[in-house]
């Protein structure tokens, strides 16, 4: 893991970022960008943060100069929100306990390095980051998050004329995806696990000879040989014709599959949607899929994993949703409007309130950074 790895995650903040009421540059020092009250931003905890989010989105500043100012713009601005609301959480009432600090980072410890403590202590020292300071960054976090719980806590329901009216404006936006049921067998090639996908061809290397003068040894490598694909292949055909014949999918699912996932389940996968399955079983696999009639068995299809025998058996055809299966998924998307609308004038008054200051570089746009959950490998 590296710093801007974890640095991300440290910069991670509750984004719904917002207009604010703003002034612009005057009477702050070199080493500024910003001023919350009678807090300073401070250019070096910027700059650290701008690169951990450019580097979590592939962005580079030479590449795309305009996207990396707006980045720029947005990061300051979740500091700056996060900087209000540590301001204005003893107002609120609002507090964070140790306890709450200590289970977010033992959650940080658990996902990312199964629990160990002293693993995540150590890549935190590599980084130049101490532990105190993730304690700091999680307070922070976790405080941001109450006082805007705080503030939207009103915006909690949407009438059912509300849900009927966005209902009837956004029809398009209720079309489900067709969808497929469907199961598999995955015959492995001999000599390659489900997952591998080197070469099948020999490789030769020489190795140290034993004494002077002797031959020099080699150690032979080698993947599956046209033999092993073709008795799979076999097998996979073998496997269709007894599965044409009325064969138990559940049985030889559990004694022929190689993919764990479904295996135990007589080889089930779905519902899916088109695309779902590319990243899991391969493009070969999700092409012959969508062509599929329900209860038609595939011939085997040949993947990198090894040949997968498939069938659909069953298709749900893209439809709109009717109210009622959309009524809840609208009242969510109501309430977090609401929500949304409520910490917006939140931090336009407070902003006001507390006189922001932004570099007149850095003024914000109203294009916001999502809410985002980082990947961190050690």
């Amino acid at each position: 893991m590296n710093r801007k790895s974890l640095a991300a995650i440290l910069a991670v903040l509750i984004a719904a970022a917002t207009a604010l009421a703003v002034g612009c540059g005057g009477g702050l020092p070199g080493d500024s960008v910003a001023k919350v009250g009678d807090t300073y931003i401070g250019n070096e905890d910027f700059t650290e943060k701008v690169e951990a989010f450019a580097s979590m989105y592939g962005l580079k500043e030479a590449d795309s100069p305009a996207d990396y100012k707006d980045l720029e713009t947005q990061v300051l601005k979740m500091m700056v929100q996060t900087t209000m609301a540590v301001q204005k959480a003893p107002e609120l009432g609002v507090t964070v306990t140790d306890k709450e600090i200590a289970a977010e980072i033992d959650a940080l410890a658990q996902e990312y390095f199964n629990g160990d403590q002293a693993a995540l202590e150590t890549a935190l020292t590599e980084q130049g980051q101490t532990l105190d300071d993730l304690r700091k960054e999680t307070r922070e976090s976790l405080l941001t998050q109450k006082v805007r719980d705080e503030v939207t806590k009103n915006a909690t329901s949407a009438s059912d004329q509300e849900i009927k009216a966005y209902f009837e404006e956004n029809k398009s936006g209720f079309i489900t995806e067709p969808t497929v049921e469907a199961r598999l067998i995955l015959v492995p090639v001999a000599g390659r696990p489900p997952d591998d996908t080197t070469p099948t061809t020999a490789a030769t290397e020489p190795t140290t000879a034993t004494a002077p003068g002797t031959e020099p040894t080699t150690t032979t490598t080698t993947g599956p040989s046209e033999i092993d694909w073709a008795r799979a292949l076999a097998t996979a055909s073998r496997l269709r014709l007894d599965l044409l014949t009325g064969g138990d999918w559940n049985r030889l699912a559990r004694q022929y599959s190689d993919d764990e996932a479904t295996k135990y389940s007589g080889g089930e996968v779905g519902p899916v949607a088109e695309g779902d399955l590319v990243g899991k079983y391969g493009q070969e696999f999700e092409d012959v899929l969508w062509t599929l009639a329900v209860d038609q068995i595939s011939e085997p299809v040949e993947t990198a994993a090894g040949y997968y025998v498939i069938q659909v058996t069953k298709t749900i055809d893209s439809r709109e949703k009717t109210l009622d299966e959309a009524r809840e998924e609208i009242r969510a998307i109501l309430v977090g409007m609401a929500e949304s609308e409520a910490w917006e004038q939140w931090f336009e008054a407070t902003a006001a309130e507390l006189g922001v200051i932004y570099r007149a570089d850095l003024k914000p746009t109203t294009t916001t950074i999502q809410s985002t959950t980082t990947t961190v490998k050690p």
